[in-house]
């Protein structure tokens, strides 16, 4: 009688906590789920609007992304002894976004002959669900310290 008593108790134990843990297993997973939700919602960015950044001399550079379907594009640079507005085009790849030269609008840009059309000037990106700047063809005034590059610059 005693050993059924024990067996009772013993496979009341076990069954409890193989409970626990299939509840703990399907938090898990769901989780996990949520998780994978959450970054797929930030890879979906909304690159249009203005974005704007700073540098130390102190130039403000702006980023004016219109026109879902076109993506066309403005860049304005302006500070001591810079002034330029270039026309671009965006091609929105998901979770970057490229910047490409199309024509000067306005002010002096001596960089123009230097640029390559077919590649970007300027790429934002998603990495670690923060946008990071890559300065491809485009200076600023941290030339000397890897132009910034793969760091936090643009901000909407």
């Amino acid at each position: 009688m005693k050993y059924i008593i024990y067996f009772f108790i013993l496979s009341n134990i076990l069954t409890s906590c193989n409970q626990n843990n299939n509840t703990n297993e399907a938090k898990q997973l769901k989780e996990k789920s949520q998780k994978k939700d959450s970054i797929l919602d930030i890879q979906e960015i909304n690159w249009s609007g203005i974005w704007t950044y700073t540098d130390n001399a102190p130039v403000e550079y702006t980023l004016k992304i219109e026109n879902k379907e076109k993506l066309t594009c403005i860049f304005n640079a302006t500070g001591i002894q810079t002034y330029y507005e270039l026309e671009c085009k965006g091609i929105n790849k998901g979770d970057y976004f490229e910047l490409y030269f199309v024509k000067i609008l306005d002010g002096v840009f001596y960089g123009e002959d230097k640029i390559i059309i077919e590649k970007p000037i300027l790429t934002l990106k998603l990495e670690k669900g923060k946008i990071v700047t890559y300065w491809d063809q485009l200076y600023n005034n941290y030339v000397e310290e890897g132009n910034h590059d793969g760091q936090i610059c643009f901000e909407k």
